[in-house]
């Protein structure tokens, strides 16, 4: 009996020990990934437009925007005596 249970206890220890590692790596038919994305002209299409929305929405990084980090340089002046002045009377 004292040998069975190790034997039992090393089998075990044997099938822990070398059971598989491989990975279930299943794609997703209904996603797109980035291997194949980009293959067509529509597709590099949306991606430029995604990547230029952001910039177009007023507010964020549009011409408001362009302007109020341009102010922190010495790429921007106000030629006026208003201090107030918009940012988008401003001379560049």
């Amino acid at each position: 009996m004292k040998n069975l249970n190790r034997f039992l206890m090393m089998l075990a220890l044997v099938g822990g020990l070398t059971a598989c590692n491989d990975q279930l790596n299943v794609v997703n038919p209904n996603n797109q990934t980035t291997y194949d994305f980009g293959e067509s002209e529509t597709e590099l299409q949306e991606a430029v437009i995604a990547c230029y929305n952001r910039i177009r929405l007023e507010g964020s990084f549009a011409r408001v925007g362009y302007t109020m980090d341009a102010v922190r340089g010495d790429e921007v002046w106000n030629s006026s005596q208003q201090w107030y002045l918009e940012y988008d009377n401003l001379n560049s």
